[in-house]
């Protein structure tokens, strides 16, 4: 599936998701909690001919996914017309950000900065509890852990699910590759709704199922995006924008890294 969409999300799964532990998690499984939470926002792409399997994860009691009514929808052929155009005249973003991811371990959460600009450059920040970077050119995405001292480089094609950076990168619509139905506000589900306010929601469900995740949720605010919520069936992760600004001309210097001297670095 072509990348087409922003944030992000993803928008857990491949969106960066630096987060801090789940209280629950022992304090020397600290590195793999970190990598679970990369892995929500970042992934590999599958090989081509590799199907994805089922997830055998039992979906954790407070999930809450709100049953489909399509009823209560507009349908897909009008109602993503909004977002389409919203999107379509985007040529960068900026904005603070809150990440919670919410699993079986129980919430993380995390916090920072990011920078989002077509074509397929984005820089998320994040600034606590972990201190990591994400950042893109356009052709290859670097990963530096702060405290760990280390930095993986990997191309730009070789990741899915970059939710948050897809919604941004729509070549012509996103109504390609996605179902898109507007919801009213009662069935936004019940993570979202304190972001609504006078906001839309949208729910994208992929065309195919080449995505790990079953559907992203976005709350359009008049010239913002106020939350995404990407939902993988057993966890879901939300991001919330604060003080987005919108074609303010990100210079393409925003985007460039220079591995620091003394750093390992992984791949190339």
């Amino acid at each position: 599936m072509k990348k087409t969409l922003l944030i992000s999300l993803s928008i857990a799964l491949a969106l960066p998701a630096y987060s801090q532990q789940a209280a629950t998690k022992p304090a020397d499984n600290a590195a793999a909690a970190k990598q679970a939470a990369t892995n929500s926002l970042y992934q590999r792409r599958p090989a081509a001919d590799k199907k994805p399997t089922a997830s055998t994860e039992q979906p954790a009691a407070n999930t809450e996914r709100p049953a489909d009514k399509p009823a209560a929808a507009a349908s897909s052929a009008t109602s993503g017309n909004a977002l389409d155009t919203f999107m379509k005249g985007t040529k960068d973003l900026q904005a603070s950000f809150t990440q919670t991811v919410y699993n079986k371990r129980g919430e993380e959460t995390s916090k920072g900065r990011m920078w989002v600009a077509k074509p397929g450059k984005f820089y998320w920040d994040y600034q606590s509890p972990n201190p990591q970077k994400i950042i893109s050119n356009g052709k290859k995405v670097y990963h530096y852990d702060i405290d760990l001292e280390q930095i993986s480089i990997r191309g730009r094609d070789e990741l899915v699910g970059d939710v948050a950076v897809e919604l941004l990168n729509g070549e012509d619509n996103i109504s390609r590759n996605y179902n898109i139905d507007r919801v009213v506000k009662n069935l936004t589900p019940p993570r979202l709704q304190k972001w609504v306010g006078n906001g839309v929601t949208y729910r994208l469900k992929p065309k195919t199922r080449q995505e790990e995740y079953d559907a992203l949720w976005v709350i359009l605010d008049g010239n913002s995006i106020s939350a995404v919520m990407i939902d993988g069936g057993s966890s879901q992760t939300i991001l919330n924008f604060t003080n987005m600004k919108r074609n303010v001309g990100i210079p393409a210097s925003q985007f460039e890294f220079t591995p620091p001297k003394g750093v390992d670095v992984v791949g190339k």
